[in-house]
């Protein structure tokens, strides 16, 4: 077992091109690991920071096309004028986009 650890620190200071090119690529490998999951671990797996969880509703307009269609921002205005129940309502709005299928280009 050390003679191998000797053995490829040997050939690892041989090629000092190729020790520096394998050590930055773990290290930038393993750096970007590390922020994704930190990033992952803050947007996904960490609870919701508010006090009443529980409490928390999620308001959907129906239509004979969609069980779950979106508001318009008239229904949002109609919403908070008309119910008094709701203590902080806020509202948001969804976006995807896809590179299924890209824009062409015009030249």
């Amino acid at each position: 077992m050390l003679s191998d650890l000797r053995f490829a620190f040997r050939q690892l200071t041989k090629s000092p091109g190729f020790t520096f090119i394998a050590i930055t690529t773990l290290a930038l490998g393993i750096g970007l690991n590390i922020s994704m999951f930190s990033l992952m671990n803050l947007l996904l797996l960490q609870p919701l920071p508010y006090a009443d969880k529980d409490r928390l509703v999620r308001i959907y307009r129906t239509s004979p096309q969609s069980q779950e269609a979106g508001h318009s921002a008239s229904d949002y205005q109609e919403l908070l004028q008309g119910s008094k129940d709701f203590a902080d309502p806020a509202a948001f709005r969804m976006w995807s986009a896809s590179m299924a299928n890209p824009p062409r280009l015009s030249a």
